[in-house]
């Protein structure tokens, strides 16, 4: 620690306590704070912040920067103390994280109960994710449901409807939610099924 002396009235310059490359400094430096601490106090009284490196001097009241020190005008008793700089860099590159993700999707109803000739209706809300998911594809007893026939599946994007139900239509439905990043068997299937039954049925 390097110990710095002045009288009362006199000007007191602490000397490249921040910088041991000033040159490497002026390139990579963005500003430097100062704090001071009483000696025997454990709490940091006031700070000081400087100015960025590559203005040579500038200061306010008694307190001036210059190339990584500081001079305090005028010293008073209270001045006696620690005192420390910190040193902040500005960032040479920059980089940035996007994290892919895809929640699982809900089905609802979990269970459907119809007359058979009747309609039924599934939906599956897109999900939240990044980026965002685009598709939805239908999953009947683990296997994925041929939506081609418009008839038969008037929608099939986030709603299925299903029309004119039959005993080959009853089973557990799933919902697989896509998008760019997950795909295929990559998606994420819902974790619930709804199962499709008629009403008083034998089978």
């Amino acid at each position: 620690m390097t110990v710095h002396l002045a009288k009362v009235g006199e000007d007191a310059l602490m000397t490249n306590t921040c910088l041991s490359n000033s040159t490497l400094a002026k390139k990579n430096v963005l500003h430097i704070s100062w704090f001071k601490r009483d000696y025997g106090d454990g709490e940091t009284q006031w700070k000081i912040t400087v100015t960025k490196i590559s203005i040579k001097t500038e200061g306010s009241g008694r307190y001036l920067s210059k190339n990584g020190s500081i001079i305090i005008s005028n010293v008073k008793v209270e001045d006696t103390g620690y005192y420390l700089c910190e040193r902040f860099y500005t960032a040479q590159r920059l980089s940035s994280l996007i994290v892919y993700y895809l929640k699982a999707p809900v089905l609802e109803p979990k269970e459907k109960h119809v007359n058979e000739n009747e309609n039924a209706t599934f939906t599956c809300p897109l999900p939240d994710g990044v980026p965002t998911p685009i598709t939805i594809t239908w999953i009947k007893d683990g296997t994925v449901l041929d939506v081609s026939d418009t008839k038969k599946y008037p929608q099939s994007d986030t709603t299925l409807e299903i029309s004119r139900v039959n005993y080959k239509d009853t089973g557990d439905y799933q919902c697989r939610a896509e998008n760019a990043a997950y795909s295929g068997d990559e998606g994420k299937l819902s974790d619930n099924t709804g199962t499709l039954s008629l009403v008083n049925r034998e089978y």
